[in-house]
């Protein structure tokens, strides 16, 4: 995985002809959760980084506007996939895999409903992902 940098947004943005540049908020999200020391390979950055998830889902379901919303549903979403791929001592990986990639094609599904449909539709979809993450932690026996 490679890390993505601001001024990474903005040569894409040229090269793309303007995407990133309607998107640079997003972008410059996932540069700073990328490159941060707490999202780190391992069990104790992986824990830290389902606490982060968690802090961003419960923030998104207490937003009063769509754009605030899906921000949080951003920065769920890049912190899920930034440990996707992270060793996790101590619990099956083909679930762990499992589990984060139906989270992260969920919380996708998310946006695109409050994008669409607003934020009270969006907040709805979102209360499926409590029920996804409580599902897959019993299977992994997470506390």
């Amino acid at each position: 995985m490679r890390n993505i940098t601001p001024s990474d947004c903005e040569n894409e943005s040229k090269q793309y002809g303007g995407y990133y540049e309607k998107n640079y908020a997003y972008c410059c999200d996932r540069a700073t959760l990328l490159l941060s020391p707490c999202v780190m390979a391992g069990s104790d950055g992986v824990e830290h980084a389902m606490k982060m998830m968690n802090k961003s889902y419960r923030a998104a379901l207490k937003e009063e506007d769509v754009t605030s919303f899906r921000k949080d549903m951003r920065e769920l979403k890049a912190t899920a996939e930034s440990i996707l791929n992270s060793p996790v001592e101590g619990y099956d990986r083909e679930t762990y895999v499992a589990g984060m990639s139906l989270l992260i094609d969920e919380v996708t599904a998310v946006e695109s409903t409050a994008e669409k449909e607003g934020l009270d539709a969006g907040k709805i979809a979102a209360q499926k992902l409590g029920s996804l993450m409580r599902k897959y932690h019993n299977k992994l026996g997470v506390d």
